[in-house]
């Protein structure tokens, strides 16, 4: 009986060897970068991509439980609001005004706050994905743009130069609203902002993406992301 189930657990053991086995090699590093002479993006392997230097700006930006906060030696200066359960951040200069923001990616319930739309009679109150950019000046966070409802939540995001023409690109792995804020990657976008909002510039084919890097070499900011 005994030598039995000696094997019945090794036989489940070799099965779950295999599994993880094969997902570790099904995964790969990739590289997304700007072709000149295509004038596209490309996603391409790269196997010696790895993680960025810790960035010091960040010291005083914590992001813990859904609650993002801004501190100074210890004080709050500023913390995200109650209803909100923020993901991610960037304190980077998004919409290429020459000063940095602080972007957010936020769940919250309403497709709109306090203010909507003339023509909508209903705000849509199931939790969804949204992306606020800040400006923080004098203590206070100023909104610059607030996203209502976005069609695809944002799993990862980062904010970069991919194309080399001093204006940074908003980066995302864009997920499915069914696995709700445990995201799972299905696409990489890239957005630039035109003024009064983000207008996508390319958005790869349906996958499974994650682990957002960015790496600089030669002068040049790449983005890696993990492709299973």
């Amino acid at each position: 009986m005994k030598g039995k189930l000696l094997l019945i657990l090794l036989f489940i053991l070799l099965v779950l060897f295999w599994v993880f086995k094969k997902e570790f090699l099904l995964s790969s590093k990739m590289v997304l970068t700007w072709n000149s002479q295509t004038k596209t993006f490309l996603l391409s392997k790269d196997k010696n991509l790895s993680k960025p230097p810790k960035n010091n700006d960040f010291k005083d930006y914590i992001l813990k439980n859904g609650e993002f906060k801004i501190t100074q030696s210890g004080n709050i200066l500023w913390e995200s609001s109650d209803d909100w359960y923020v993901t991610g951040f960037s304190f980077s200069d998004v919409t290429n005004d020459g000063l940095p923001e602080v972007s957010l990616s936020v769940w919250k319930k309403g497709n709109f706050g306090v203010d909507k739309p003339f023509w909508v009679k209903e705000n849509d109150q199931s939790e969804r994905n949204h992306f606020f950019v800040f400006q923080f000046e004098d203590k206070t966070m100023k909104p610059i743009w607030q996203s209502s409802n976005l069609e695809a939540p944002n799993c990862e995001f980062v904010v970069v130069d991919l194309d080399n023409d001093n204006k940074n690109e908003l980066v995302t792995v864009e997920g499915e609203y069914t696995s709700g804020r445990i995201c799972q990657g299905k696409y990489l976008a890239v957005w630039k902002w035109n003024g009064w909002g983000f207008s996508n510039e390319w958005r790869s084919e349906k996958g499974n993406f994650g682990n957002l890097t960015v790496k600089e070499i030669d002068g040049r900011r790449l983005v890696g992301v993990t492709v299973h």
